[in-house]
């Protein structure tokens, strides 16, 4: 969803992407013994979904960036939930917009 939008795309996904690759320079010497991680390939990276493709993907064993956000959403959970269920979010919220 955050690729639909300009806001979404160029601010709100070079944003985060920035923030996750500074982030990851931090931890640079742990990152690196996870196995088919490129450091190239990671600061390369300008949106957000490119950076989760190259690292949060594989780090926890998902082939693309696309299944880690299926199986890191939070649907599953609210259409099983039990009980009366109130929730409320901004209408133009980039995270919890449905896909």
């Amino acid at each position: 969803m955050l690729q639909s939008t300009l806001i979404g795309r160029e601010v709100y996904s070079k944003v985060m992407a920035n923030n996750m690759r500074a982030l990851a320079e931090l931890h640079y010497d742990e990152i690196s013994k996870i196995d088919g991680i490129s450091w190239e390939r990671i600061r390369a990276c300008r949106y957000l979904h490119e950076f989760d493709r190259e690292l949060q993907g594989p780090t926890w064993g998902y082939p693309t960036e696309g299944a880690y956000y299926r199986d890191s959403t939070s649907v599953d959970a609210m259409l099983n939930a039990k009980v009366p269920l109130f929730i409320i979010n901004a209408e133009d919220d980039p995270v919890s917009l449905p896909s």
